[in-house]
């Protein structure tokens, strides 16, 4: 006597078939798209990254023949993972540059911006840089933007960063180097827009203006691991073109 399939293996029969139909779909789609997948790493949305999206969202591109997907992890993490290959590109600066001094196989291809878009905002009390002496400044990682562009400040006043100031080297993004200021953790911090224009608002003070300072800065820029297939080059001169295009747009 042949027994009837039980009520279990046929559901388990429906689900697997869906989900080899899903499978199969998304297959064809993106073979039929010819569009080549590139994943870039991103810390945050502020302002620094808006030739990056505006490209994304105005399907520069796509236009190429690139699906860009943007992962959002701590700019540290994304180098790291840029070295490992589980990412293409990394939009920002933290551990690029001390990688490729050290000899590790990362190519700067762009700059996005020429001067750094970094606020250093004070608590209500203090309204000069000179007052930061004996204070804490939030920073951001070692060898990240914020960090390194708090001690150009500070020395630039005559203050020496680890004696007279304590920087501190903190993961995270704007949000969290605002959310310190806020709660009274530091006396100043590296913010960006819309932070800053937040803080100002509150009653928090603006010390310096970075992009006043005249020196370039390595602020957001693709960087991607140097050994890549002849196939991949092609995008990856196709990724600096279309960063590029909405500053065009823009203007």
């Amino acid at each position: 006597m042949v027994q009837k399939p039980s009520f279990m293996g046929r559901k388990k029969f429906v689900v697997f078939f869906i989900l080899l139909l899903i499978v199969s779909v998304a297959t064809n789609s993106h073979a039929q798209s010819g569009l080549k997948r590139v994943q870039m790493g991103s810390s945050s949305t502020n302002v620094s990254f808006l030739a990056l999206y505006t490209a994304l969202n105005r399907g520069f591109f796509k236009e190429e023949g690139i699906d860009l997907e943007i992962v959002f992890m701590p700019a540290n993490l994304a180098s790291t993972a840029v070295l490992n290959g589980d990412l293409d590109y990394n939009g920002a600066v933290t551990g690029t540059i001390g990688a490729a001094v050290q000899g590790r196989p990362m190519k700067v291809l762009l700059f996005t911006v020429s001067k750094p878009l970094l606020f250093l905002i004070g608590q209500k009390n203090i309204k000069d840089l000179k007052q930061l002496k004996g204070k804490k400044i939030a920073g951001s990682s070692p060898g990240g933007s914020a960090t390194l562009l708090a001690n150009q400040a500070l020395k630039q006043i005559g203050l020496e960063p680890g004696k007279d100031v304590s920087v501190l080297q903190m993961s995270g993004n704007v949000a969290s180097r605002y959310a310190v200021l806020e709660s009274g953790v530091v006396d100043a911090s590296l913010l960006s827009v819309p932070e800053n224009i937040i803080a100002h608002e509150k009653g928090y003070n603006e010390l310096l203006f970075h992009r006043r300072c005249g020196r370039v800065s390595a602020e957001r820029f693709w960087h991607p691991r140097e050994t890549y297939s002849r196939e991949s080059r092609r995008s990856l001169s196709d990724g600096p073109r279309n960063a590029a295009r909405p500053a065009i747009y823009m203007g």
